[in-house]
C-alpha cells in the first residue's frame, strides 16, 4: 500500500476548514493509501489525536518562538526518512511545513499536490497583516512552488481564478476543482440538544450562534454590535459563541464589556466532543456568520444538516447562493439586524428556507467519494499515465 505524506499547520479537526479536510481524507473508508502527517500542534499540545491502521504523524518543533516559526527536529527528520512516501500533498500557502515538505519532495523526486484552501485568497484580504519575514519568503519560494508542483486543487470556482493570478496564468499550470465533501450524518440527536441547552442555561432562548474560529476578519464585532442594538426588542436573546481562539478572544471580551451586553453572550470555546458542536447547531434558531471571505464554507454545510437558517455575508464560497441565505455585505449592520429580527418575527419562514438549503447539500458528493477522487489522482499522478486534468 502507497504512502502520502500530507501537510497541515494543526492537525486538529476543529481548527479550520484545511485541518478538517485533513481529517476527513484520512478518516474516510477505504484506506488505499497510508497517510503520513506533517505538523504542529502549537494549540493543541495535550488533545489526543485519532490515527488509524498505518497513518502516522510527525510533529515539528518551534524555534524562533517570537516569530512563531517551526523546523523539523533531527528525530522527526529521521522519521521522515524512514518512511516510504510515494506523493506529497501539501494544504494550505504558505507555511514553513509546506516548505519543508516540498522541499522533501524536490529532492526525492515525488510528485507533489498543492491545495491553498483558501491562504491565497485570504492574502488578499485587508484584514489580514503580511509580515516583511512573510514577504521575503513568498518571493524566494514563489518560483518553487510554481515550477515543481505537479497539480494544484481548488475548492471554489475564486480559488481557481486565484491560483491562476499566483501562477501568472501559465498555460502550463494544471488545475483541477474539487469541492469538499458533506458529512451528510452530523445532525445533533434529541437528547444532545436538551443536554447542551440545560448544561448552558438556554431554556427558552433565541438563540443566536456563532460557531468557527474566533478570527478578526470573521466579522464577530459586527455581531456584537448587532446584539446590543436588538437586546432590548428581542425576548431571552442570546449570542452563543462556540469555536478555538485565533487570538482574537481578548478583542472579543473587550468589545463585549464596552457594548455592556455581557448577559446577552455565551462564549463556549472550543468542545473537544462532536455532540457537543452538533448540539450547539441543533438548539441554534440561527446560525450567524458575519465573515468578508470564505473559500468553502464547511460551517454553511454544518448548519444546513442540522436546518438552521443562515445569516451571513461571506463571499468567494461556491456553497450556497444568495437565495439560499440571509445574505447581507460585509460589515452591514443594519442589514444584518432586519435579518436577525425576521427570523426572530417569522421563524417557519426562516425554516422553510433552511430546509431548502438542507436538500441542496444532501445533493453534495460524501467525504467518501471526495476522498476516491483524492485516491484516483494520487494513483495516476504516481504512474504519471496519461494524467489529465478536465
Amino acid at each position: 500500500m502507497k504512502t502520502v505524506l500530507m501537510t497541515i499547520t494543526i492537525f486538529h479537526k476543529k481548527a479550520g476548514g484545511g485541518p478538517k479536510f485533513v481529517h476527513n481524507i484520512i478518516g474516510a473508508n477505504p484506506l488505499n493509501y497510508h497517510y503520513t502527517i506533517l505538523s504542529c500542534n502549537q494549540f493543541f499540545k495535550n488533545q489526543s489525536l485519532m490515527i488509524s491502521g498505518n497513518n502516522s504523524i510527525i510533529y515539528l518543533d518551534k524555534v524562533f518562538a517570537r516569530f512563531k516559526k517551526f523546523i523539523i527536529s533531527p528525530t522527526s527528520f529521521l522519521h521522515l526518512l524512514s518512511s516510504k512516501i510515494n506523493i506529497v500533498h501539501i494544504n494550505e500557502y504558505p507555511n514553513f511545513i509546506g516548505d519543508i515538505a516540498l522541499f522533501y519532495g524536490i529532492i526525492m523526486r515525488y510528485p507533489i499536490i498543492l491545495t491553498p484552501h483558501g491562504t491565497l485568497i485570504e492574502k488578499k484580504t485587508k484584514s489580514v497583516t503580511r509580515d516583511a519575514f512573510r514577504h521575503v519568503h513568498d518571493l524566494l519560494l514563489k518560483p518553487l512552488y510554481t515550477r515543481f508542483i505537479d497539480l494544484w486543487i481548488s475548492t471554489s470556482k475564486y480559488e481557481k481564478k486565484s491560483i491562476q493570478n499566483f501562477l501568472n496564468n501559465s498555460k502550463n499550470a494544471r488545475i483541477l476543482p474539487i469541492t469538499l465533501g458533506v458529512e451528510k450524518t452530523g445532525s445533533s440527536s434529541d437528547a444532545d440538544r436538551i443536554i447542551f441547552i440545560k448544561k448552558y442555561g438556554l431554556e427558552g432562548k433565541f438563540i443566536v450562534s456563532y460557531i468557527g474560529r474566533l478570527n478578526e476578519r470573521k466579522g464577530i464585532d459586527f455581531l456584537l454590535q448587532a446584539i446590543s442594538s436588538t437586546k432590548n426588542e428581542i425576548k431571552n436573546l442570546i449570542l452563543l459563541i462556540v469555536g478555538p481562539d485565533d487570538g482574537y478572544l481578548g478583542e472579543i471580551n473587550r468589545k463585549i464589556s464596552i457594548l455592556k451586553i455581557e448577559d446577552y453572550v455565551k462564549i463556549l470555546g472550543f468542545l473537544e466532543h462532536k455532540s457537543g458542536v452538533n448540539a450547539a447547531y441543533g438548539c441554534s434558531n440561527v446560525l450567524a456568520f458575519p465573515s468578508n471571505f470564505e473559500n468553502f464554507g464547511l460551517v454553511f454545510v454544518e448548519a444546513a444538516i442540522n436546518k438552521v437558517p443562515i445569516i451571513t455575508s461571506a463571499k468567494f464560497t461556491d456553497i450556497f447562493d444568495k437565495n439560499d441565505v440571509f445574505f447581507f455585505h460585509y460589515g452591514d449592520v443594519n442589514k444584518m439586524i432586519e435579518h436577525i429580527k425576521f427570523i426572530w418575527q417569522f421563524p417557519e419562514v426562516a425554516k422553510e428556507k433552511a430546509l431548502k438549503y438542507y436538500n441542496k447539500i444532501m445533493k453534495m458528493e460524501s467525504w467518501l467519494q471526495i476522498k476516491a477522487k483524492y485516491e484516483r489522482i494520487y494513483t495516476k499522478l504516481i504512474s504519471q499515465s496519461n494524467f489529465k486534468c478536465n
